[in-house]
């Protein structure tokens, strides 16, 4: 919606762009999602984008809301979005996460009031701290397996066993079917340790992976 002319009164939309280019004085311009643009002078008035921008030229007495909001010049003024962009400010208050003022003054002896506003970080907070405990149980479970893998190693015969039978799997080592016949007989000799062994090494691999997976998350929650 553009109008040519002051505006006394209240410009409502549900959600397309206001272009004011004239006055607004003693009004209302508000739209829950567009752009309002203001080309001449702001008195009096509420000027609100639930999530869209807000860019005027003068503003006096007047309270502007918006996602972001650009002024050229504010006199005794109520601003607040997540972010603004200030040419002049005179005696006005904002709150905003992101503030960029370039002149700053006081307004019949009232000054500006900034503030910023912090974002909540207790969600990493939280998500580090979850990760944290993920890591430690991660490692205890490591610890714990790579001690039962290695008392199972700790069998000369059995660690032996183990090296023989990763070259034949390999192909490093060819067995003719007369040693096939001895090595069966070793098989089912260690078949009890080798099993425990088997399911011992790829869970060691999944905590590993785990561990890896939650440390490179932390470093992004930490950086964020």
């Amino acid at each position: 919606m553009t109008f040519l002319s002051d505006v006394f009164g209240r410009v409502i939309s549900e959600g397309g762009n206001i272009h004011l280019k004239k006055n607004l004085s003693g009004g209302v311009a508000d739209t829950l999602s567009g752009d309002i643009e203001l080309a001449s002078h702001v008195s009096r008035s509420l000027v609100r984008s639930g999530d869209g921008e807000v860019m005027a030229n003068f503003c006096e007495s007047s309270t502007l809301i918006g996602k972001c909001v650009r002024v050229e010049h504010a006199v005794s003024c109520e601003i607040v979005a997540d972010e603004i962009e200030a040419g002049i400010l005179e005696g006005c208050m904002v709150v905003a996460k992101k503030i960029h003022i370039h002149t700053s003054d006081e307004h019949r002896g009232n000054e500006n009031l900034v503030t910023l506003l912090i974002p909540d970080l207790s969600r990493f907070d939280q998500l580090i701290s979850k990760l944290q405990n993920d890591i430690a149980e991660a490692r205890s479970q490591i610890g714990d397996k790579t001690q039962q893998l290695d008392l199972l190693k700790s069998d000369s015969e059995f660690a032996k066993f183990l090296v023989l039978a990763e070259r034949i799997k390999s192909g490093t080592i060819k067995i003719t079917p007369d040693q096939a016949v001895n090595w069966r007989k070793l098989v089912e000799k260690h078949a009890q340790p080798f099993a425990q062994s088997s399911k011992l090494l790829p869970a060691l691999e999944v905590l590993e992976t785990t561990v890896k997976q939650a440390e490179d998350e932390m470093k992004v929650a930490v950086h964020e």
